[in-house]
């Protein structure tokens, strides 16, 4: 079961240095706000609620997730180990509270998500798109098999609360560009993706 971002007592952390939000539950990725982004975080194979990497999407040992205000880098293999650099500041608190106490604005709900998936018509290889990113990830998870990552897709896209419609506008928006993007954050966005791959 997802819980809304808005309405969770998060955990206050430090996540690779950062301030970030915690919570063991699975958050609605339709009810992040604007200028946050929203990962999961995987637990090892041994003990699953113990935190090993960040990740955009686990379905495997799903062991919580993190709210960011800035994004996190996740190189090519597609997640991110901790290696120390997850501490619990010791106190909870909504999104709501943890913008005030870092001098943020809470924002609107974001029409599109952070990332979705999606097939390549040409030849139904299972792919990621990610908002204000030109192109598309191969998935690891392609199965070789077009109707297999149509239903792969569908399934990671629900988890995702992302809806065929969405799918749709963040492929379009991935080849056409981004045109309401800020420049700012088009800037901060190819910096993290120069330095992230």
């Amino acid at each position: 079961m997802s819980v809304n971002a808005r309405e969770e007592h998060h955990e206050h952390v430090e996540l690779f240095g950062k301030p970030a939000l915690f919570t063991n539950s699975r958050i609605e990725r339709s009810t992040v706000p604007k200028g946050f982004h929203c990962y999961d975080v995987r637990g090892s194979d041994n003990d699953p609620g113990s935190p090993v990497t960040v990740e955009n999407l686990v379905a495997v040992n799903h062991a919580a997730t993190v709210l960011t205000p800035e994004p996190v880098a996740i190189p090519q293999e597609g997640y991110r180990r901790f290696k120390g650099e997850l501490n619990f500041l010791g106190e909870c608190m909504t999104l709501a509270e943890f913008c005030d106490e870092h001098g943020l604005t809470l924002g609107d709900i974001s029409e599109l998500p952070d990332m979705c998936f999606s097939v390549l018509p040409s030849d139904g290889s299972l792919i990621c798109v990610k908002h204000s990113e030109t192109g598309y990830y191969k998935s690891d998870w392609d199965t070789g098999d077009p109707v297999k990552n149509r239903e792969l897709a569908d399934f990671n896209n629900e988890e995702l609360g992302v809806s065929r419609a969405q799918e749709e506008a963040m492929v379009i928006k991935s080849m056409t560009g981004w045109v309401s993007q800020e420049p700012s954050s088009q800037e901060f966005g190819m910096e993290q993706k120069m330095s992230g791959m």
